[in-house]
């Protein structure tokens, strides 16, 4: 994930025809504004922002729509526009449901911020070229864009859709990535489509927090907040997300920020088994303890297999995570004391390869050997 701490408007999307900018607001980086035009829209606006705490605020061409709890304005071939309380099954993308975010976050699973009654309601913009837009006031604001690829490219935060994920960041910690690609610096003041009440008290400098490099943060945090954040984010067990919390803190200054993280373990564990393979780095995975898991052969011999199998095992008891050894078979990984193989897999189950292991809990780390990969079960 990227993290923005600063007043700023940034692009989403940025290509020929459809521009979709953010505002970002506040030492937080709070998501404060949604703000879509461009020629696919007549060159028309389409403005939606959090103006307090639990409201949303829409507006097209500077006219305020969807003023009701439950409401719709349409434009036909130009806007639908659709307000609700609630998640409509017939009405709104099963697809936004389905995203998956790398960390998790303390307000809870990524569907839940469209489920039930969201904060500031349901807004739904169905817009020309099968741009869709989905908002709620969760978080502050959350916002899923679907949309093809655009004609001449595109650049911006949600990435150049080239269908190659992984060339949009280059990895900066286990959790935090620095974008990469065009259109990232903040938006020229002759393009910002949010008008000057949106703006206000912007600064016109400030440190690009989008770059900050997780390690120089931690190096250079004042001794003090840093001993506080140390000794707050000791009771997180893993350790990816214990840096995480020390970065947090001296990121944003605030003993507070922990709490995010403290939170994000416990619904990991209790809430999240969602069948997500998450790559932990080279080694062994082992739990917070430094403990090797139960190990159990198979017969796939390829990552995408690998990872597929444990997918289908998002359910079993005691099932953690995977690792795959240079020119061996996938292994799938068990809790001490647990035994996933009454499941049927695709090839079957091989021999046991580690007996002894007594890794229990989250994978929270590996052992650094590079001949190994570790795949957390998330």
């Amino acid at each position: 994930h990227t993290v923005i701490m600063e007043d700023k408007v940034i692009w989403l999307v940025h290509s020929r025809d459809v521009w979709i900018q953010a505002l970002s607001k506040g030492s937080a980086g709070n998501f404060q504004g949604l703000a879509i035009g461009g020629a696919f829209l007549g060159n028309r606006t389409l403005l939606v922002v959090k103006d307090t705490a639990f409201t949303l605020h829409a507006s097209f061409d500077g006219v305020d729509i969807l003023t009701g709890a439950v409401d719709e304005y349409i434009e036909p071939g130009v806007i639908e526009g659709y307000r609700s309380e609630t998640w409509n099954a017939t009405l709104h993308n099963e697809e936004v449901l389905r995203v998956r975010t790398q960390i998790q976050f303390s307000v809870g699973p990524w569907p839940e911020r469209f489920l039930k009654k969201p904060v500031g309601g349901l807004l739904l913009f169905k817009l020309p070229g099968s741009v869709e837009v989905t908002v709620t006031g969760v978080d502050w604001m959350s916002v899923v864009v679907t949309m093809p690829q655009q004609p001449g490219g595109q650049g911006g935060y949600c990435g150049d859709f080239d269908g190659e994920p992984h060339n949009d960041f280059e990895p900066r910690g286990l959790s935090f990535h620095k974008p990469v690609g065009s259109h990232l610096e903040a938006v020229e003041a002759s393009q910002v489509l949010f008008g000057p009440e949106w703006l206000a008290h912007q600064p016109s400098h400030g440190v690009d927090a989008s770059q900050l490099d997780p390690e120089v943060v931690v190096q250079q945090c004042h001794p003090t907040l840093k001993a506080t954040a140390e000794e707050r984010c000791r009771q997180v067990t893993d350790v990816r997300l214990r840096g995480d919390c020390v970065f947090d803190v001296c990121a944003t200054g605030l003993i507070s920020a922990a709490e995010g993280i403290l939170s994000a373990e416990i619904l990991e564990e209790k809430v999240n088994a969602r069948g997500i393979p998450l790559f932990r780095g080279s080694g062994r995975c082992l739990d917070s303890v430094g403990e090797r898991y139960s190990a159990l052969n198979t017969s796939l011999t390829t990552l995408e297999e690998c990872k597929d199998v444990l997918r289908s095992l998002a359910l079993t008891w005691g099932v953690v995570g995977a690792q795959t050894h240079r020119g061996s078979a996938c292994q799938i990984l068990a809790q001490n004391g647990t035994d996933p193989t009454h499941v049927k897999i695709r090839g079957g189950w091989g021999p046991r390869a580690e007996l002894s292991g007594q890794g229990s809990g989250t994978v929270s780390d590996t052992d650094g050997d590079e001949s190994w990969a570790c795949w957390q079960l998330v």
